[in-house]
């Protein structure tokens, strides 16, 4: 049975619009990539003042300095005086992979902004690795994971990929997100 058929309407529209704006985010070039970035970590202190605007905080850690860094690695030169602090200009590939990684992990969950038929932008900003995740597919842009790299990012995709068929992909792509039909590749029973 398809999961998507157990879901109510408005589950599955919230569904097909956060893989549509995955996809849309992926397609980007770098430039766009970078800007976008920088428009979701900003929207995220705005719509969440309190959990990603509190200087200290991982979430803040999160939109304030990585992601600015991370977008400035793709090409985008316009920040406040308050992004790209903390540090991170100076991170080296792999580090700022796993800094990436170990915010993300911890990082607030937050359904501000969603609508009806929307995500909201922590919701988008958060989602996934395995399903797309736009942090994810910068960082794989910047730094790309490697089969043995253990970031957060590379290795949660690499565990669902093998789930779904899809073998040791360590780097998240649209064709990740479907099960394939040749599960061999599949690690074996899950318990």
């Amino acid at each position: 049975m398809d999961f998507h058929e157990l879901m109510t309407p408005a589950a599955r529209r919230q569904n097909e619009s956060m893989a549509d704006e995955i996809e849309r985010i992926y397609e980007l070039s770098d430039r766009w990539l970078a800007a976008d970035l920088v428009r979701l970590a900003r929207k995220a202190k705005e719509l969440e003042p309190d959990l990603y605007a509190r200087v200290g905080t991982i979430e803040h850690d999160l939109v304030s300095n990585i992601i600015p860094e991370i977008a400035a690695r793709l090409g985008e030169t316009n920040f406040k005086p308050d992004e790209r602090g903390g540090g991170v200009r100076g991170l080296q590939g792999w580090e700022l992979r796993l800094r990436a990684g170990a915010c993300f992990e911890s990082a607030g969950f937050s359904t501000a902004g969603r609508t009806e038929d929307k995500p909201g932008v922590i919701e988008v900003l958060l989602h996934e690795p395995d399903n797309g995740n736009p942090v994810g597919i910068a960082l794989d842009r910047v730094v790309p994971a490697h089969d043995a790299d253990d970031d957060y990012f590379a290795s949660t995709v690499r565990e669902v990929a093998r789930y779904r068929g899809h073998g040791d992909f360590a780097m998240w792509t649209p064709s990740l997100t479907e099960r394939s039909y040749d599960r061999t590749a599949a690690v074996g029973p899950r318990f």
